[in-house]
This record gives C-alpha cells, structure tokens and sequence, in this order.
C-alpha cells in the first residue's frame, strides 16, 4: 500500500514519514490514573500530517487481573488544545467566569477488558490532545481483591493520507485538466492573518476541446484539513450551471485559519461521460484584507485599552497564543462600556464584542461570530478560557445604532468608549490559586502545562471551593482519626508490665505514625492537617507498623522462646516490609501475616499442651483472649468491607480503637516461663548489698594446697 522511508518519534507521538503512501498506523499505550483532581488526568498527543483525508482511532483499555473492578474509563480529545473536562458534572469545579467547558471535545467511554471502540473523523491537520482516567467508585474495592490494580489505554490511530496535494499561489492562475480515471485532483494554499475572505474562480470550461454551457466540475474546500465529498461548503458553480456568456464562476471560500494550508478538492461530477476530457483554462484564489479602524478621540485615548467604536470598518485586535507554552496556561479578557455618545436621531447603540480563534469572524462588513459573542455594556465582562488553542485570537468590535421606533440605521457620528484587556498567561496559575495552594508546573513530553495543587480542605480549578462540612465537623473528623491512637497506651504498658520490650517499641511506634500520617491525610474531609514529615514516610510508617503490630502480638501469645522468635521476626521485617511497598493497601498484607502468625501460635500452643499432657492455654485464658479475637476480626471486617471515602472518619476510628484495644486481651499475662533463666539484662543494674554474704560453689572444691597461680 506504501512505501515507507523513515520513523520519526517526536516528543511523544510517533510520525511515520512514507513516500507515495496511502495508509499509517500510530499505536501508542499509556497507564490511566485514577481521577481525583484535574491533575490526575493523564495528558497524550497525536500528531495529524497535513494530507489526511480520513481517520480512525481504536481504543481499548486493558486492566492487570479480572479481579480489578470494571470501573468507567474516560476518553477526551480535543484539536490544538488540551479538553476542559469535568467528568464529574460538578457545576462547583470551575469559578462562573471560566468558559470553554467541555466545548469542542470528544468523549469516549471506555470498559475495562470490553470490546475495541472505533471512533472515525475527518481530523485537521495538527495536534490533538487528549485526556484520559479511571473513575473510580470505591476505593474499598481494591482493598478487597488485595491486587494491585493497573489499568492500560492501547490506542491506534489509522490515517488515510492523499499521496500529493499541489501548491497554487493567491493571485495567480493554474490551468488543471481532469481525466475520468483521475476522480480528483487536490491543491492546497497558504494562509494570511489579516485576510478576510477568499474566494475562488474557474472559467474557460471545455470537454474535449470545446467550451460548454455546463461545466461537470464540483470544486469544495475546507480549512485545516481535505474537504469531504459530502462538505456542506461546496464551491464554484456547485448549484448552478456555468454558461459562456456569463461572468466568471466564483464563490467565497470557508473563513480561512490563519498560517495554514487551506486544501480545495477538484473533481468531476457524477454525470460526465467516461470518454470526456474536462479542461479548465485557469483556476485562481484571490484574496480580501481588512484594514483595523481605531482613530483618537479626546482625553480618553490617552488612557490605555479604551477604543472608540463608530459605524466604520470593523475593530479587530489579534492575540498569539504560543504553541506548547501559552496553550497549557489560560486565556483572559476583560471588557466595558465607558461611555456612550448618541447624536443625529440615534437613541440607543449595541455593541458588539467576538473572541474567538483561528478564522477573523467578519463576513459581509458585519460580525459573524461562532464562538464567543457579548453585547457589552456598563457591566463589566471577565472571562478566563483554561487551555486555549495555539494560533491566533481575534477579538472584533462592532456598534449597532437604533433610533426611536427601534429600526437599526446609520450611527450619523454616534460613538461608544470601549474598555478591553486580553492576555494569555501560562507562568502562573490564574488568581494565584486563590492563596489556597499551590501553582505547579507540569512537562508532558514536550508540553507545558499549569495546575494548582490545592491545600488540605480546598478543592476547584483554582482552590476556589472549600468543604461543605462546618469547621466543628471538620475538627471532629480530624479529632477522631488522631486521638483514637492514644487507645494503644493501655497495651503499651501492659507490654512494658511484662517485659515484652519489643512489642511496646513497635505499639508505640504504631501510635506515633498513626497519629501523625492520619494528621497529614486530612485533605479530603478537613481543612486542618499537619504534616510532620513527608507524606509518603508517614504513609510507610503507618502501614508497617500497623501490620507488625499484629505480628509481634501473636509472636508474644506463642510464647516461644527467643532462639526461635529472633530469626523468625528478623525474616518477618523483610517480608513485611516487602509486602507493604508491593500493596500497601491490599487486604492480603494484613491476611497473610496474621494467618501464618496464627498457624505458629497454633502450632506452639499444640507442643506445649503435648509435652504437658494438657490442654493449653487452659480454658480460663482462652475464654480471657476471647473479647480480643472478637475485636480484632470486627477491626478487619470493617476496614475491609465497610470503609469508604464517605464514612473514612468514622470507620477507620473505630479500626483503631478494635485494634488497640484487643491487644489487652490478646497479651500473655505473665512473661515466660524459662527454667533455664539467664541473667537478664535489668539485673545488671542490681547491685549487691553488703550486708548479704555471696558464695562461690565452684571455690569449695578447692584445695588449700593448690597454689593460686596468677599470669603475668
């Protein structure tokens, strides 16, 4: 099908560069983030050459394990800029002056492990941006399939490229001729700022040498990209009939975007004979240019971003925004009424404000406005666009007068003072983040792109939003999931009671992180937080310790001796710690330990009751360590199948208080019992007193003939 000379890979899309070819292939894969805040979405590019008369793009999304749940996933793709999303149509996520939400953008949703979806269109030629993320439903979920759950988006993007498009000049003719096998024939053109419209003309028709009335040539265009077959924007002749005698055909084309090839598609009509020959002597652009109005007027032109509007030639500024840096920031404009000045029968004026990119929006000495229009008054108007497309902006300014019946008419020298500031920032965040976080600058590839990442209790595009729970509410929660650790003093010094020194080094190191990590994790359900140290070591601490703390409880219910218990908890800090980095929320880092930590108690209290020809622990000590086995399989069934984003301060202060408070129940009430006591290390802070008389058995054997010999 084609010839492929050469692979590009630039920045982060692949661009297959092939000669005389017809189809092209990008496959690209990403991993998709679950969605909490904007930033989480994680951004990709595709690059369109110039040429594609079609596409198709294939997704499908492939997730770790069946076992993961099946939760949504969200596609967005948008041309020369990145989508403002809200994925969760949440009215509250942008401030009320933010526009160009969800405008212009293409959503797919995905299924993990579905079916491959196919989306086909007519791309324009540039880059295209998308979006893509996990939407999550309960967090509690992964809990549950203890699997680490990743979740990958294959995306291929076919493209049917048009071998060659030929170049033709504004203001210059080209003779072309159509053959019946040669369908069609392509030419494309380069584009202006300032340039109103184009138009295009064809005469001097002939079939087979000879010039006819009706000439079987459908010409369309379309800007940015090939036009379709079926393009509403037909030109030349396309609904009526070209006779000799009268004038040349020619049509105004689509608006042109500015620094772009505009492709014209020329081809033969359905109704030619095969054996025709269709000539065209010449086929020529022309072009049409605007020249901005903006006379001085008084004191106000002296103050700047105030321009006169009267009934003359239409008021047009121009904004670049800069491709890959600007387009990852926002765009803003600010625009009143300052004054009005009505004369000569004029009662009232309207005036008339577009904003929009790519295509200077006049047609017919009159504004025509497809994207951003406002009639301005004394209020002022401020808008903020997130991600506004590379290229050019064009802000365009017109009055509209009316006399007393209402009749529009000439203003006859009645003006309006208009006030208008534009920039595109890509810098800093818009307002600062609201003082309320923190403006982080993120590189994709080759793509710049700025974010607020919001403090604890703020949330929006610019930390505009705070929590709906009251301040008493959000103390409380932060209360309840920091305080219900100190319910582990009571087992620390029931451990210390009985000389179980490692389990209350472990308990307090438990409470300590607990307390901290949960402080620091509040960003959700409190607006007051406290990070002692970074958030990842407290989150490590917390885990780890927690699952040692079941460890080091069911080690010390074993009661086995220490040449046993050393080499076994030396193994366990590895594994545990291993565990914990691999999932550190799966429910399996907790069920696995506590389940082989069980079988070794079991196994112990067997070859105790066997050697004692009894059974152990006894029933009184069994029916003691009762409430605590209940407490801690309530701790694990509501962490496990209970908790969730919405009830987390509750139920996960009740897991610390089950927790801590079965480790009472759970110690051994006496330390062990070891015949062959050793000296430990506390008695050698015992000093003798003198008063006590201290003999040495291994002496009384001696004789008092055998020299006492000493080395020298």
């Amino acid at each position: 099908m084609f010839k492929l000379s050469s692979v590009t890979v630039l920045a982060g899309w692949s661009v297959l560069q092939c000669i005389n070819c017809e189809y092209i292939s990008i496959v690209r894969s990403v991993n998709i983030p679950s969605f909490q805040r904007l930033n989480n979405a994680e951004k990709l590019f595709l690059k369109i050459l110039e040429g594609c008369e079609n596409s198709s793009l294939f997704l499908r999304v492939v997730r770790s394990s069946e076992k993961c749940p099946a939760d949504d996933v969200k596609f967005y793709l948008k041309w020369r800029s990145f989508p403002v999303i809200n994925p969760k149509n949440d009215s509250t996520l942008y401030p009320p002056e933010v526009i160009g939400i969800n405008e212009n953008t293409v959503q797919i949703n995905l299924k993990p492990g579905g079916n491959v979806v196919q989306y086909n269109f007519r791309p324009s030629s540039g880059d295209y941006f998308g979006m893509v993320m996990l939407m999550n439903k309960r967090n509690v979920i992964k809990k549950i399939t203890s699997i680490k759950c990743t979740y990958t988006l294959y995306l291929m993007l076919n493209i049917h490229l048009i071998p060659s498009i030929n170049q033709i000049g504004t203001n210059t003719k080209q003779s072309i001729t159509l053959a019946p096998k040669t369908d069609t024939i392509f030419y494309k053109f380069h584009t202006d700022i300032a340039i109103v419209q184009y138009t295009i003309s064809l005469w001097n028709c002939k079939v087979n040498g000879t010039l006819v009335k009706n000439c079987p040539i459908i010409i369309s265009a379309a800007a940015n990209r090939i036009p379709s077959r079926l393009e509403e924007n037909k030109v030349c002749c396309l609904y009526r009939v070209v006779f000799l005698n009268e004038e040349d055909c020619f049509e105004p084309l689509p608006k042109p975007s500015p620094s772009s090839n505009f492709p014209i598609d020329v081809r033969l009509n359905a109704t030619t004979s095969e054996d025709a020959l269709v000539s065209n002597e010449a086929l020529s652009t022309s072009n049409r240019s605007i020249i901005n109005y903006c006379p001085k007027f008084g004191r106000s032109w002296k103050k700047r971003n105030h321009f006169y509007i009267t009934d003359g030639p239409i008021l047009t500024f121009l904004l670049s925004v800069k491709r890959y840096l600007q387009d990852g920031g926002y765009l803003y404009f600010r625009t009143k009424l300052i004054e009005t000045k009505l004369i000569n029968g004029t009662e009232s004026v309207n005036v008339i404000l577009c904003v929009q990119p790519n295509e200077m929006p006049i047609k017919n000495k009159e504004i025509n406005c497809k994207k951003y229009s406002y009639n301005v008054n004394e209020t002022e108007i401020f808008q903020v666009l997130p991600y506004p497309q590379y290229g050019i902006w064009y802000f365009s300014i017109s009055i509209q007068c009316f006399d007393s019946n209402g009749y529009r008419g000439e203003c006859n020298g009645s003006y309006a003072v208009l006030e208008l500031s534009k920039k595109a920032e890509y810098k800093e965040c818009y307002q600062n983040c609201n003082n309320h976080g923190k403006c982080l600058n993120f590189i994709n590839d080759i793509q710049q792109t700025t974010q607020c990442q919001c403090d604890s209790g703020r949330f929006g595009y610019v930390c505009q939003n705070g929590l709906k729970t009251k301040d008493s509410v959000q103390i409380l929660y932060t209360l309840l999931l920091v305080l219900t650790n100190l319910f582990f003093i009571p087992s620390i010094i029931l451990a210390l009671k009985f000389r179980l020194f490692p389990a209350a080094i472990i308990y307090f190191l438990n409470m300590f992180f607990s307390a901290f990590y949960h402080a620091c994790d509040m960003d959700h359900w409190s607006k007051y937080k406290f990070c002692l140290m970074q958030y990842s070591v407290l989150s490590f601490g917390d885990f780890y310790c927690s699952i040692w703390s079941f460890w080091i409880t069911l080690m010390s219910v074993s009661e086995l001796k220490n040449s046993i218990i050393l080499p076994i908890n030396s193994a366990a800090a590895i594994l545990l710690a291993v565990g914990v980095q691999w999932n550190m929320h799966g429910f399996l880092t907790y069920i696995i330990p506590i389940s082989l930590g069980g079988i070794i108690v079991l196994l112990a209290w067997i070859i105790a009751g066997y050697r004692q020809k009894k059974c152990y622990p006894g029933c009184k000590r069994g029916l003691f360590m009762l409430p605590g086995i209940i407490l801690a399989g309530v701790g694990l069934c509501v962490y496990a199948f209970v908790e969730t984003d919405d009830n987390y301060p509750f139920t996960h202060s009740s897991w610390h208080v089950c927790m801590a408070l079965s480790i009472i129940f759970l110690l051994p009430r006496r330390p062990r019992e070891n015949t062959n006591r050793q000296i430990d290390c506390l008695d050698l802070f015992k000093f003798p007193n003198k008063s006590h008389n201290y003999t040495f058995p291994q002496m009384d054997n001696l004789s008092n003939d055998v020299p006492l010999v000493v080395d020298t």
